[in-house]
C-alpha cells in the first residue's frame, strides 16, 4: 500500500504488523531512516514541479512559488570596528521548518520515492488483507518493512537511488 503520513496511523499499522508476525510466527525485516536535514535537502524546482503534478489549488501553488522565489538570507559579521553585511543570498533548496506547510511540501517531494517503493512490490502483507505495507513516513522518518531480507535490501536500494 505505501505510506501514511499520520503518526497515529503509523503506530497502528506497525502494531498490527507486529501482532500479525507474532500470531503467525513470521519474520519481519525493518530499516529506519532519519532524514535529519530532510527539510533542507529538497530543491525548490522539485517542489514546484510536484505541486503542479498533484494539482494543488492554483492559489496555494502560486503562493508557494512566489514565496520560494523570495526566500533569501544575508551573512552578517560584527566586529569591534564595524558591521559587514553580504548582499542577499537566494535560497534554492530546503523548506522552512516549523510552519504548517512544511510537512505537506516534504511529503509532496517524497511522492516519487513512495511510487518507486510501491512499484518494487515488497513489504509486509497482513494476513487476511490485500494491503501490502512497504514503508511508513512520519515527518523526517522513513520505516521500510519487508517480509524477506531480500525485499528489504531492494527497498533500501530504491531509497539510496532517490538521493534524498
Amino acid at each position: 500500500m505505501g505510506s501514511n503520513n499520520n503518526n497515529n496511523n503509523n503506530n497502528n499499522d506497525i502494531k498490527t504488523i507486529y501482532k500479525d508476525c507474532r500470531r503467525r510466527n513470521k519474520k519481519l525485516n525493518t530499516a529506519w531512516f532519519d532524514y535529519q536535514t530532510a527539510f533542507d535537502s529538497v530543491p525548490h524546482s522539485w517542489v514546484e514541479k510536484l505541486i503542479e503534478l498533484v494539482r494543488v489549488n492554483s492559489k496555494i501553488d502560486r503562493f508557494c512559488k512566489l514565496s520560494m522565489e523570495k526566500w533569501n538570507t544575508r551573512l552578517i559579521l560584527k566586529t569591534k570596528q564595524e558591521v559587514m553585511q553580504s548582499q542577499p543570498i537566494q535560497i534554492r533548496r530546503g523548506i522552512f521548518q516549523q510552519d504548517s506547510l512544511t510537512p505537506l511540501l516534504f511529503y509532496i517531494a517524497l511522492i516519487p520515492l513512495t511510487n518507486e517503493l510501491n512499484k518494487a512490490d515488497c513489504g509486509y502483507q497482513v494476513h487476511g488483507t490485500e494491503r501490502k505495507i512497504s514503508h511508513l513516513l512520519y515527518m523526517d522518518d522513513l520505516k521500510l518493512l519487508g517480509r524477506k531480507e531480500n525485499d528489504l535490501k531492494n527497498e533500501m536500494k530504491v531509497v539510496q537511488s532517490a538521493k534524498i
